[in-house]
């Protein structure tokens, strides 16, 4: 079966769930299947790729931010800074996975094989 039918019916299983839109289709994914990246639902990721997606979203667009609120006048070198970054990065995404299983397990949703 193609992705494409196999992405329609994951969209179908999670709309019929209790899981809300903005979860199983946030907007990272859809900002990135529009550059025409073929993601799966998060639900349906494996948690190492979906905590790699996440951890790594989490720790370019926090590092920024906290660069320009706070660390600016820290002096701290900037491996450190990238190293706090990556740490959050990773602790974020690894949560986020997790937290997706659960839901995808609690829902009792297909695996994306069987779909």
């Amino acid at each position: 079966m193609c992705f494409d039918s196999k992405f329609e019916r994951a969209i179908a299983e999670l709309t019929a769930s209790k899981i809300w839109r903005s979860n199983y289709d946030p907007p990272l994914f859809r900002l990135l299947r529009k550059a025409g990246v073929r993601l799966r639902p998060p639900h349906y990721m494996h948690p190492a790729v979906l905590a790699l997606v996440f951890g790594i979203f989490f720790a370019v667009f926090w590092g920024l931010i906290m660069w320009g609120l706070l660390w600016q006048d820290f002096e701290t070198t900037n491996v450190e800074k990238v190293g706090v970054s990556l740490v959050a990065g990773l602790a974020f995404g690894t949560i986020m996975a997790l937290w997706t299983r659960y839901a995808a397990k609690r829902c009792n949703l297909t695996s994306w094989e069987d779909l």
